[in-house]
Parts: C-alpha cells; sequence; structure tokens
C-alpha cells in the first residue's frame, strides 16, 4: 500500500536515495536529485503532484511519483523505484497499479512515462500493463496508458 510521504519519512527517503546513489540504479531511474534537500523538499511537499511509497520492515520498499499536475499539465509523468530486494515480488506491479488509481482518481485521463530502452524488465512490466509506445528517441522510450473507466 502507498503513502504519501511526509516528514517524519525524511530519514526514510534520504536512505533510499543513498541506495540508488551506491547501486548505480540512479542510471535507470534519475527523476530529480538524490540529496537531503531533496529528500526534506518532498516530505514536506503540500502541491498538487504526489510523492509515494510503501514501507516495509522499517525502510521504503517502493518510492513512486506523479508529477506535472503543478507546472500546469494534465498528463501526469509516472515514476517507479522498486528497493533491489523487492524486485521479483510483484511490488513493482502492485505500485504501479497504485499510482495508476492515484492517478486516476485525481482526474488524470492518461499517465505518461519515460523509459530508458535496454531497460526490459520494467518495459515489459509496461506493456504488460496496458501502457503503449508513443515514441522513442535518444535512448529513450516514452509510453502512455489511458484511463479505461473513460472510454465507451
Amino acid at each position: 500500500m502507498l503513502i504519501k510521504l511526509q516528514p517524519q519519512h525524511i530519514p526514510l527517503l534520504n536512505s533510499l536515495f543513498d541506495k540508488i546513489i551506491d547501486t548505480g540504479d540512479f542510471e535507470y531511474f534519475h527523476p530529480h536529485p538524490f540529496t537531503t534537500e531533496q529528500a526534506e523538499q518532498i516530505c514536506n511537499y503540500t502541491g498538487k503532484d504526489l510523492y509515494l511509497a510503501s514501507i516495509d520492515n522499517g525502510k521504503i520498499s517502493s518510492y513512486g511519483l506523479l508529477r506535472g499536475w503543478d507546472e500546469g499539465f494534465e498528463i501526469p509523468s509516472l515514476g517507479i523505484y522498486v528497493e533491489e530486494t523487492y524486485r521479483g515480488t510483484g511490488l513493482s506491479k502492485r505500485t504501479m497499479e497504485d499510482l495508476q488509481d492515484f492517478a486516476w482518481k485525481n482526474g488524470a485521463k492518461r499517465i505518461r512515462l519515460t523509459v530508458l530502452k535496454n531497460n526490459k524488465k520494467a518495459l515489459a512490466l509496461y506493456q504488460k500493463l496496458g501502457y503503449t509506445i508513443y515514441k522513442k528517441y535518444h535512448n529513450y522510450v516514452v509510453m502512455f496508458i489511458y484511463n479505461s473507466l473513460l472510454k465507451s
């Protein structure tokens, strides 16, 4: 279950950011800087964009974001990171579905995400969940999913 990150989660988010840097996962997931200042900003955030996490055994197991609303975009951009020890457990799929539910409840008609072309596992998951390729550029693939509740 995803929860909105709050000020009490700053140490947990900092630990996750350290792990992202230490493992080199920032090569695949880089929506923002992974600094203490960024963790504080996210955990104290009060705008329309969403920064969410699932917490297990005192650490963040998955982290997701839906952004763009504060900048005036109708279509939020989705980002997801699942801590290494939780990969392959179904948490990625559950986190994606929860993020989509948050987006639909906040009025999104579709969701956008960008993924590296060589991130085959992520691409397979996103396509399995219904995301379609919009365009490819450089080393990236841009994908969209439409809110099926709006289709007639």
